[in-house]
């Protein structure tokens, strides 16, 4: 006698088909498989899988009262929606913080996708009394993450105006009030501080551009460079310029 490899039910050894799942085991091995006969095996499997679940899962609850099976999908859509919640909360929450790149938390949020993604839900119990322990998990997920950004947004962006080189010039000065003619101001002194200032790959406008009080202008953008080891990287800078008198603009930029 053997196993059966679709459903492990016992099977004679001369068997070539499974009398309780009907599968043909006369399948060739792994190794003889192409591609597409393998990703077709894995289907079939996932959609057996699911099938073997959905039978278990309507022997259990006819086991019900009306009252119970009532409760039991309630509690079922109520999972759904708030997995789904849950997914779309992770998905703009961790953009958010991986952009402002903060190590601690991206690594927290990798654990929270792992946990989101391979978690597999506690039993549903149709006649508990309270919330539901998957919906609770659920929330204090979507509840984590809306605290985690704050403290990402935060601690982000203090990390890119606090870290890298400072340095100024005094740069010709076109027309002040042409906002081109600011931003060209602040591109050539980004350019300065770069490893390979011919590569610099500046967006056609910056992510911000604020005229302050009297001649002070604010400039902030990123901008897409080589490294000394002919990587491509990209960087954030901020700027502030200002305008003395009428023949020059000096200015200063910090980058991260």
């Amino acid at each position: 006698m053997k196993k059966c490899p679709f459903c492990a039910e016992d099977i004679k050894d001369e068997a070539v088909v499974c009398k309780h799942c009907h599968k043909d085991l006369a399948v060739p091995s792994d190794s003889n498989l192409t591609k597409k006969q393998k990703k077709e095996l894995k289907k079939a499997e996932k959609k057996r899988v699911a099938e073997e679940e959905e039978r278990k899962e309507k022997e259990l609850v006819a086991k019900f009262s009306e009252k119970d099976k009532e409760n039991y999908f309630a509690v079922k859509a109520l999972r759904k929606k708030y997995r789904q919640w849950a997914i779309v909360v992770f998905l703009i929450c961790g953009f958010i913080i991986l952009s402002a790149n903060v190590a601690l938390l991206t690594l927290f949020l990798i654990i929270i996708g792992i946990w989101l993604f391979k978690h597999k839900e506690s039993p549903i119990v149709p006649n508990m009394k309270g919330m539901d322990r998957a919906v609770k998990e659920y929330l204090s997920i979507i509840a984590v993450l809306f605290i985690c950004l704050p403290i990402s947004v935060i601690f982000g962006f203090k990390m890119e105006y606090d870290s890298g080189p400072t340095t100024s010039r005094t740069v010709p000065k076109e027309d002040v009030v042409d906002g081109i003619t600011v931003y060209s101001c602040a591109k050539d002194l980004v350019s300065q501080q770069l490893k390979s200032p011919s590569s610099a790959d500046f967006p056609f406008s910056p992510s911000k551009m604020v005229q302050g009080l009297g001649d002070s202008w604010t400039v902030e953008g990123y901008v897409d460079s080589q490294n000394s080891f002919g990587a491509t990287l990209r960087s954030s800078f901020s700027c502030t310029l200002n305008i003395p008198d009428s023949d020059s603009c000096s200015g200063y930029c910090s980058m991260n």
